[in-house]
């Protein structure tokens, strides 16, 4: 017998992995959580920057109707439909994760 084979005989590596395994499903979970917090906030800021991007847009484009201004609707457009469709996406799919 050597002194690895003893060391195994004391020591029930069983308990040893699931005491990791746990570990690692808790750093898992918390990791989840702060993402959803952090794509939840990212929601929060750009609902109303959207709102406030796509007024600009329309309120420049119609004093003086320039392709500068309508870019700007446009990127309001695209920042809405990043929030609205592909943010709660992304927490959906985190939360299946867990």
């Amino acid at each position: 017998m050597t002194v690895y084979s003893k060391v195994l005989e004391v020591i029930d590596i069983s308990e040893i992995e699931d005491l990791i395994t746990s570990l690692f499903d808790s750093a898992k979970e918390i990791l989840i959580l702060i993402l959803v917090k952090i794509i939840e906030l990212l929601m929060f800021i750009a609902r109303p920057l959207y709102v406030s991007v796509i007024s600009l847009g329309i309120m420049l484009y119609v004093i003086s109707p320039t392709y500068r201004h309508k870019r700007y609707i446009l990127a309001g457009i695209g920042l809405a439909i990043f929030a609205e469709v592909i943010l709660p996406f992304l927490i959906d799919s985190l939360n299946l994760i867990t």
